[in-house]
């Protein structure tokens, strides 16, 4: 019969094999191998924190932070000075939705390790998400005054060097997003050229952080003054151009990505990844038609270009099925008379227009002015699209 440490050794030998797996199905049965392991571990012995806390990162590890968020709780009742399981609790938590309770969970983690890097991270993310702009703005300055360099070894010497902090990007896009909304223009506009300048402009518009700053295009006006200007200081090279068609075209903001790719379409005229921008850009926009010439202009410039083929072939097919729709909404103004004699409805004609049924309608009422005695002279109406 197998003991404690038996089950959780197992379930530590499920969890090495799952940082080796070659699939996602691999992955997710050594992940749910090892919980059941630890359950076992768990039921011979309940307070066994360390197979609570590993069945917490498993279940983590596979999105089930309902499940994780539970786990951890229970292993902070065992062992409550412990900040690591408040700040895995939170990264639950925080996927959860739960962000009142993730923000406490963070100021666990503060109270054990005032300077904890990720606790401030997730604290500041966690007050963004509650809209507290205050609170949020003094969280991410905090962040931020956290060193931006490490410590190498460079041929016996100990040197400080620089690094590209994903997470430093994502605090200054953050703070410039709370000052704006805070009504700081001035700063906020200042903040967005900083991260714009600190990430490389490939880093925010096409990296992982590009959605955020998408949403800050969209819906703050700081980031586009920010992000116009930017554009200014490099105006004659066509790349800048592409970036901001795609950045704007992915904020929904059409006017301003049609602009960007026709302006490098002057720059570069026979560049096709110009014109496809503007083809989508076009098609964002409801102007299908217009976007067929622009997408046939990037397969003239590039004929292997399968991507604006491909396209095109959907754009013209929603046209014609957009056309189809329209012709199958059209004859069905009818004209529609009453024998007055015999007191009965009958049909006249259907008509693509309303114009024409108008004109059928002139003619059967002037007709029956000089053939029909007045009394029992029939009468007319239209019947509109979808009326029957």
């Amino acid at each position: 019969m197998k003991s404690v440490d038996d089950w959780f050794n197992d379930g530590m030998a499920d969890i090495e094999l799952s940082w080796h797996a070659d699939y996602q199905s691999e992955l997710v049965g050594d992940l749910e191998s090892a919980i059941a392991d630890f359950d076992q571990a768990l039921a011979l012995k309940r307070d066994h924190v360390e197979a609570l806390i590993q069945k917490g990162l498993a279940l983590a590890r596979l999105g089930r932070h309902d499940e994780a968020e539970t786990t951890f709780g229970q292993a902070i009742q065992l062992k409550r000075g412990a900040p690591e399981l408040w700040l895995q609790r939170s990264k639950s938590l925080a996927n959860l939705g739960r962000h009142e309770e993730a923000l406490t969970a963070c100021d666990e983690v503060l109270l054990r390790r005032p300077e904890d890097a990720d606790a401030w991270f997730r604290r500041a993310e966690m007050l963004d998400a509650l809209g507290r702009d205050t609170d949020a703005l003094a969280a991410w300055d905090e962040v931020l005054r956290q060193p931006a360099c490490r410590t190498i070894n460079f041929h016996s010497r100990m040197v400080q060097v620089l690094t590209f902090d994903v997470r430093r990007l994502k605090a200054r896009l953050s703070r410039a997003g709370a000052l704006a909304r805070l009504g700081r223009r001035a700063e906020a506009v200042v903040a967005y050229r900083e991260a714009l300048e600190e990430g490389e402009p490939e880093q925010v518009l096409h990296g992982a952080l590009s959605v955020v700053f998408h949403e800050a295009l969209r819906s703050l006006e700081a980031a586009r003054a920010a992000y116009h200007e930017h554009m200014q200081r490099k105006a004659n090279d066509a790349g800048t151009w592409r970036r901001a068609g795609h950045a704007f075209l992915c904020a929904g903001r059409m006017q301003e990505s049609l602009e960007a790719y026709e302006t490098m379409i002057r720059l570069a005229p026979d560049n096709a990844d110009a014109w496809w921008g503007k083809a989508e850009a076009l098609v964002q926009a409801g102007r299908r038609d217009e976007s067929v010439a622009a997408y046939r202009q990037a397969i003239r410039l590039r004929p292997d270009f399968l991507a604006a083929s491909a396209r095109l072939r959907v754009v013209l097919e929603e046209i014609d099925a957009s056309k189809r729709t329209r012709d199958a909404g059209r004859g069905k103004w009818k004209v529609m008379g009453r024998d007055t004699f015999a007191r009965e409805d009958y049909f006249v004609g259907t008509f693509v227009t309303e114009e024409e049924a108008r004109e059928c309608l002139r003619e059967r009422e002037a007709a029956v002015q000089t053939t029909q005695d007045e009394a029992l002279r029939d009468s007319y109406w239209i019947v509109p699209p979808g009326s029957g």
